[in-house]
């Protein structure tokens, strides 16, 4: 297959219990979808605003060790 040629152009049809168990699995996970509420998260901006920032400068760091190891060739 990896090479391009198929190898068996043999089909394996799905029974009634298949989709029986299909249609179960999915009517559980919308069911649980239309249950679920996103949770109510504290956020504080300066705390926020700080991470950015030294993940800005964390990013920078980095990006000029490449660069001075590198040169980005």
């Amino acid at each position: 297959r990896a090479a391009g040629r198929e190898m068996t152009a043999v089909r394996h049809r799905r029974t009634w219990i298949d989709w029986v168990v299909v249609a179960a699995a999915t009517g559980t996970l919308i069911g649980f979808a239309a249950m679920a509420r996103a949770p109510q998260l504290p956020f504080d901006s300066q705390w926020a605003a700080g991470l950015a920032v030294v993940t800005i400068g964390i990013l920078a760091g980095c990006g000029l060790a490449l660069w001075r190891t590198t040169r980005f060739s």
